[in-house]
């Protein structure tokens, strides 16, 4: 929900949010992950993509209440570039989590 947001956060925060250095938008795009565990729809997940891009979504399964082939099959066929997919899949876990591909 909050990609759906930001543009309004823009807005509206600029007055109570005078003490701060940047857009509250900024604070979220640059310093949060999200993952679209369960949601494996296409428009949410390209309006995510779009707002925050690739570098800020995890791959994620909402396990046991769905299996995880959904969210592998939602992935693989989703029409997003192949570097976008790996980073997606599994680069930026590792690179958040400080993982190394042995690791896993």
């Amino acid at each position: 929900m909050v990609p759906f947001y930001l543009e309004r956060f823009a807005g509206v925060s600029t007055q109570v949010a005078k003490h701060l250095q940047r857009p509250v938008a900024d604070y979220f795009t640059q310093q949060m992950h999200v993952t679209p565990s369960g949601m494996f729809t296409l428009p949410p997940f390209l309006l995510t993509l779009q707002m925050l891009g690739a570098d800020r979504i995890l791959y994620s399964v909402d396990y046991p209440f769905q299996e995880g082939d959904q969210a592998r099959a939602f992935l693989e066929h989703a029409p997003i570039s192949p570097p976008d997919k790996e980073k997606i899949a599994h680069s930026n876990a590792e690179k958040l989590l400080k993982l190394s591909p042995f690791m896993i």
